[in-house]
């Protein structure tokens, strides 16, 4: 049974807050926190800034919401810009002074990264990324010219907030991209919904999924669809211009081994404010 799965437009239905009063983050906690997008000629300033700053060895752009996270809106003619940049032909191998590189630009730029303080970095991965020094000729070599570390998902208080890993990558020259943010989380003050609760709003809605033959199914959750307890998670919701961090407890719905959704329930509002496969 093939995992791919749609959300049925008419028997799952996701209830938004109403309240317009999407401001952005502030000196005061506000839940959710709400990042707005950023207009179109103040983020090219932005990113201007960004750049100077990195003293122009960084080609990855801002985001959106003017953070270092993926997004392709400033790529011009959806080119990405560090597709155009010369490869750095020098070869580098590991060492603890390339992940400090890393780490320190991550802190050095943590208007854009949110990232305060390396002890919070929890490294995921290491990997070497292979060119040649010597490109022609009976002795061409593959070897690693640069390496990207890949940072886990941020935490607040032990619980993690989803899409929120982070790969910089450093070649003989320094860092030259950062891609991935973290943000100021804010957190409600009392969980108002709880998970047992937070499993019952799915009762009875429907979800459709294409079986191995492409035809589409259409099924009702019943308490016998529930994975394992529910569990809490940081969810970063796009919402009508803005991104707003919602502290949400997980719901896992399944049909049978190969199938599974992650429902995500507000845990101050009871909204379900996303679901997606697993």
């Amino acid at each position: 049974m093939s995992i791919k799965s749609l959300l049925y437009p008419l028997g799952l239905v996701f209830l938004f807050a109403t309240n317009c009063d999407l401001s952005p983050l502030g000196d005061d906690e506000i839940y959710p926190a709400s990042i707005p997008e950023i207009e179109m000629g103040k983020l090219v300033e932005m990113n201007k800034e960004y750049h100077a700053m990195n003293d122009g060895e960084i080609c990855s752009t801002l985001n959106e919401y003017g953070l270092t996270g993926f997004s392709r809106v400033l790529f011009i003619n959806d080119t990405n810009p560090c597709l155009n940049r010369d490869e750095v032909r020098i070869e580098i191998q590991y060492s603890e002074e390339l992940l400090n590189q890393a780490k320190e630009a991550l802190i050095a730029n943590q208007e854009y990264t949110n990232v305060v303080d390396t002890e919070n970095l929890n490294l995921k991965e290491s990997l070497p990324l292979y060119g040649c020094t010597i490109c022609e000729g009976p002795n061409i070599n593959s070897v690693p010219l640069q390496w990207r570390f890949t940072f886990s998902n941020q935490t607040k208080e032990e619980i993690e907030v989803l899409g929120t890993e982070i790969s910089v990558y450093v070649d003989a020259n320094g860092v030259n991209r950062i891609w991935g943010n973290w943000y100021q989380v804010y957190a409600p003050k009392f969980i108002e919904v709880g998970y047992i609760y937070a499993q019952e709003v799915f009762l009875g809605k429907s979800l459709t999924y294409e079986d191995s033959s492409g035809t589409l199914i259409q099924h009702t959750i019943s308490a016998s669809d529930y994975g394992k307890t529910p569990y809490l998670k940081y969810v970063p919701i796009k919402k009508e211009g803005t991104l707003e961090l919602r502290k949400c407890w997980i719901v896992e719905l399944k049909i049978d081994s190969e199938l599974k959704w992650r429902g995500m329930v507000d845990v101050k509002t009871g909204e379900i404010v996303n679901v997606e496969t697993i």
